[in-house]
């Protein structure tokens, strides 16, 4: 998604911000690690891991959802009075 996102609007002023959940037993600090380099390549990338779902319960409770229900998968955009 953020490769497609900057190859298509190169000039667009873009921070990306990737929360890790851990949702499976296998899930792990070192799967994002492992993985961070997809967003560290990028200049206004950041991660976070939360293996307490914190930000996943918050998502997903803004969003309408069950108390307890965890959003994951998700991708949120948000213009530029967020900064």
């Amino acid at each position: 998604m953020q490769v497609q996102i900057l190859q298509d609007y190169p000039d667009a002023q873009l921070s990306i911000l990737v929360v890790w959940l851990k949702m499976y037993e296998i899930d792990s600090f070192e799967v994002p690690r492992e993985a961070s380099g997809l967003v560290s390549s990028d200049p206004g990338g950041c991660q976070f891991y939360d293996p307490a779902r914190i930000s996943g319960l918050e998502v997903a409770n803004s969003l309408g959802a069950e108390p307890g229900e965890v959003a994951w998968d998700v991708y949120m955009f948000f213009d530029g009075q967020y900064q």
